[in-house]
């Protein structure tokens, strides 16, 4: 298990503060995410904000996951991240775009962070928390929303696998799948 930076983390958030734009503060997190992504065993930062080959479509950082053990072998081959490192929370019509740029890709997973968690309410279900359910409840989407206090609590690799884990946990409990 890899140790992270704490320093790194912190400065990231802090240049991230003091960026004049929502482009700058989302670049800076597009950075950050390759940093932490890329130190568990087996993940290769492939490359931020690649486009299809019609223009149409962003998405901001991807991987190529090797699935070693006991890193996130749980997670598909291709791991895509988008990046909403707003002032505020992000709402359900962004939950609703980067679900749809995953099923175009063929994906069952991807992984949102929002520096400043998604509008709703986690308990009640409601807005964009509905839409992350709604996602999996529908279509077998696992989209895993991770928040910036989240990221500045990681110490090392195994914290983000767990991290990682409890998501897809709660994603699969919250969806009540399994009730009678």
């Amino acid at each position: 298990m890899a140790r992270y930076s704490s320093l790194r983390i912190v400065r990231a958030f802090a240049a991230s503060d003091a960026a004049r734009t929502a482009t700058q503060r989302g670049r800076i997190l597009e950075d950050l995410v390759a940093y932490l992504f890329s130190r568990c065993p087996g993940v290769r930062h492939y490359r931020n904000n690649a486009f299809n080959s019609a223009g149409s479509s962003e998405i901001d950082v991807c991987f190529w996951n090797s699935r070693y053990d006991q890193s996130i072998d749980f997670l598909p081959q291709i791991i895509v991240v988008e990046c909403k490192n707003i002032r505020g929370r992000v709402g359900s019509s962004d939950i609703r775009t980067f679900c749809t740029k995953l099923h175009e890709m063929g994906l069952d997973h991807g992984i949102l962070i929002a520096a400043n968690g998604v509008t709703g309410d986690a308990q009640s279900l409601r807005a964009a928390h509905d839409g992350v359910r709604t996602a999996f409840q529908t279509d077998r989407l696992r989209l895993i929303v991770l928040t910036r206090s989240e990221l500045e609590g990681l110490r090392h690799t195994g914290g983000l696998v767990r991290l990682l884990q409890n998501k897809i946990l709660l994603l699969t409990m919250q969806a009540r799948t399994f009730e009678p």
